[in-house]
């Protein structure tokens, strides 16, 4: 009797494990594609719903401050607000200004960072090689829903030159992340469970197997939604800090052709003016390099010139007038010169006598 009770708890026991197995693989196979049909239905059910919600919110308004006035209406736009808050959200937010007082704005920003309940992730300076200007790039984190106030003190303390803002809905993902994780929960409490009831070895050690992968699951999924949970709680901000003398003036929406004109010839001053530093810099960087060169060239050149002249020295008068571009650089008279001039010579003697004679 005891040995039939024995395999009756023992065939009950490889049921219900077989069972929760067969479950779990199946759950585990048809996770995707149950993830992401639930996650396309409930994105078009959203997309449906907030257009609904947002031409609903209009009229809801209006009727509000036309029925109750302006009560009712801020009580609408909260429910709106509440729904929103309801989203998972994620900020990311970029943002390039410029100070004069480059150590106390950096103050300023670590410190009412830590007033707001945020941090400091990152730090790091830099100073340009042709100036003493400064620069700083920070990463901070700004708790979501004092984001908003702190840009704006940021815009009073120093010049904005430029931001960004990028909002990530993680809703969809976010609640694919909690239905797992709850269906984890819910299987590692019949898992332990049937471990009380387990009888052998290795029963416990089959279900023991099971638990290892089903937490080991469910750590991953709390961890993905601790990050999610991070990064909705807390905005993150980048913002680049240069030093700076003078703030980069505003750009005119409309202007006249005098204010183009003007602007432009005063940018071209100031290129022109930054080319002859650059260079009169590049030239001082390098003087030693330059003068090396320059000894190096103008010995060459003397040392060409040396030998074209030894050469020319060497040829006979017709050789050097049949080089190109020589016949107006020989040495010498040229061919056929020497003959005429000693004709000349022989005439003029000549005549001389000839005239010493009859004067006689």
């Amino acid at each position: 009797m005891k040995r039939k009770s024995f395999y009756k708890i023992r065939f009950l026991t490889g049921a219900v494990i077989l069972t929760f197995a067969v479950t779990g693989c199946g759950s585990s196979s048809n996770y995707a594609s149950k993830s992401a049909e639930s996650a396309g239905n409930y994105a078009m059910e959203e997309a449906a719903d907030g257009a609904l919600y947002e031409a609903d919110y209009d009229m809801e308004v209006a009727e509000a401050m036309e029925e109750s006035g302006s009560s009712n209406a801020e009580t609408v736009t909260e429910e709106k607000a509440s729904k929103k808050s309801n989203r998972k959200l994620i900020t990311n937010m970029s943002m390039t200004t410029e100070t004069k007082e480059f150590d106390k704005t950096i103050d300023f920003l670590k410190n009412r960072t830590d007033e707001l309940g945020g941090y400091v992730e990152s730090f790091s300076t830099s100073k340009s090689n042709y100036s003493d200007e400064r620069t700083a790039n920070m990463t901070l984190r700004i708790p979501e829903e004092k984001l908003s106030g702190f840009v704006n003190e940021v815009a009073k303390k120093s010049n904005i030159v430029s931001q960004d803002m990028n909002v990530t809905d993680v809703t969809l993902t976010y609640a694919d992340l909690e239905s797992h994780r709850n269906a984890l929960r819910a299987e590692e409490e019949q898992l332990l469970t049937l471990m009380e009831r387990a009888d052998t070895i290795e029963d416990i050690m089959s279900i023991q197997d099971k638990l290892t992968d089903v937490r080991y699951q469910l750590e991953s999924m709390e961890s993905q939604l601790r990050t999610y949970d991070n990064q909705i709680s807390y905005s993150t901000l980048r913002v680049t800090v240069r030093e700076v003398i003078d703030y980069t003036p505003e750009p005119v929406k409309n202007p006249t052709f005098f204010e183009r004109a003007r602007d432009g010839f005063i940018e071209n001053c100031y290129d022109v003016a930054d080319f002859f530093k650059e260079l009169a810099l590049l030239i001082i960087t390098h003087l030693i390099t330059i003068i090396i060169l320059a000894i190096i060239i103008i010995i060459l050149i003397r040392k060409s010139e040396k030998k074209r002249k030894e050469r020319l020295s060497k040829m006979t008068p017709a050789e050097r007038t049949a080089l190109p571009g020589m016949g107006a650089y020989t040495y010498g008279p040229k061919p056929g010169q020497a003959d005429n001039n000693t004709t000349d010579k022989t005439d003029k003697t000549s005549e001389n006598t000839d005239n010493n004679e009859s004067d006689k």
